[in-house]
């Protein structure tokens, strides 16, 4: 509800009477579905897209609008001249953010080959997923064997009830661990090869 015309504004003309309008039902709409400010979420650039790269290409953009405007062989060798050393330093902050990239992995197998594959398979893009359920499952039945052949149990029951071993086996107290015991076992794994390697088998043995 907009309520009574004001008595300030009972003389006035049409237009001031439009707009003081205007203003009321933009208050009333406001209070009733407040405006929230838009917000643009953009693609993510690339780690290796400095600040200076940017610069470059909002000039390249320019030059092409220009040259588009002119269609002048002048615009024209300005474009290509900027591309050129666009390229170049695309190329050069590619080369110094790969080569630091590589220097921090150097202690770390897990990632160093995750940077050498992505530069090595560029061209291939095969799916992540593709046969990763029946691997994991493969794998975690190995390893449950592993796990259970280090496991020592004494039964005396009959063979067909001790199929596995492990369901005559009760655990009825545990050792409490705090958080940073958890970080101390955690934080002293070593990076393998193996990426369906979950857990350990040392760590659930100990």
């Amino acid at each position: 509800e907009l309520g009574p015309i004001p008595e300030a504004l009972t003389h006035s003309s049409a237009e001031e009477l439009a707009e003081a309008w205007d203003r009321a039902a933009a208050g009333a709409l406001n209070r009733v579905v407040p405006l929230r400010p838009l917000i643009r979420r953009g693609s993510r650039a690339a780690p290796w897209f400095t600040r200076e790269l940017g610069e470059m290409k909002r000039l390249k953009r320019r030059l092409e609008s220009s040259w588009r405007i002119s269609r002048s062989d002048s615009d024209r060798a300005l474009v290509r001249a900027h591309v050129r050393a666009y390229l170049v330093a695309i190329k050069a902050e590619k080369r110094s953010h790969l080569t630091a990239l590589i220097a921090s992995s150097e202690n770390r197998p897990a990632a160093l080959f995750r940077v050498t594959r992505s530069l090595l398979h560029r061209d291939a893009r095969e799916d992540p997923l593709e046969g990763r359920a029946e691997d994991f499952g493969q794998f975690l039945y190995d390893k449950i064997a592993q796990i259970r052949e280090g496991f020592n149990f004494i039964s005396d029951g009959p063979a067909e009830e001790t199929r596995t071993g492990l369901e005559t086996v009760i655990w009825e107290e545990f050792d409490p661990v705090t958080l940073e015991d958890v970080d101390r076992l955690l934080g002293g794994l070593r990076a393998t090869t193996c990426l369906l390697d979950p857990c350990p088998s040392w760590l659930v043995l100990a």
